[in-house]
């Protein structure tokens, strides 16, 4: 994935909560403590 890319999902997401702008949204991903595979595993079982 391409910073380009990244920077464009975060605008989305942020757009899409309703957030003033994506600041809170990115600490929150940036502090998180889950492990990437659990995260995974989750997204793939909700698709």
């Amino acid at each position: 994935m391409t910073i380009v890319s990244t920077t464009t999902q975060y605008l989305a997401m942020y757009k899409l909560t309703g957030l003033k702008d994506g600041q809170s949204l990115h600490h929150f991903l940036r502090d998180a403590t889950w492990q990437v595979e659990q995260l995974r595993a989750i997204r793939l079982y909700l698709i």
